[in-house]
């Protein structure tokens, strides 16, 4: 290739440059160590910009949270449960045997839905067959 056509295929930033210098001339116009420098410490900005806005967004995040669960989440007062099944069974034993009659079993059935509803809405009523430990259970 010819000489005044080399300036012109470099990678050079100054490729652009018209005057037809040659590539030593080029490479004296390299950047400067102080830019150098510059960009390493332009890295440093940017951690510790991401490093404050993740510390931003969680204490936000956790903030947020901490007001809403204190705040605005019902808190129930107290969870109890109720032995239904075994009620049923005994009554249905007391019904089959002839010890009580229907409208003994309806007397009882309505005492039964009064107790749970008696209870109010700040009390969570679950069956007894649903809960494992933890709870107390209520024999009607």
């Amino acid at each position: 290739m010819s000489e005044d056509v080399q300036p012109y295929l470099t990678n050079d930033k100054n490729a652009d440059d018209c005057s037809g210098g040659t590539q030593g001339e080029q490479q004296k116009q390299s950047p400067a160590p102080k830019q150098a420098k510059t960009e390493a410490s332009a890295g440093v900005g940017w951690n510790a910009m991401l490093a404050a806005i993740l510390a931003v967004s969680v204490a936000v995040s956790s903030v947020t949270t901490f007001f809403y669960h204190h705040y605005f989440v019902p808190q129930p007062k107290q969870i109890v449960a109720v032995d239904i099944l075994g009620y049923m069974a005994t009554q249905k034993e007391d019904y089959v045997a002839g010890r009580i009659n229907d409208t003994e079993l309806e007397r009882r059935f309505e005492a039964l839905e009064n107790l749970v509803v008696s209870f109010g809405e700040g009390v969570v009523v679950l069956s007894a067959d649903s809960v494992l430990h933890g709870v107390e259970v209520l024999k009607p």
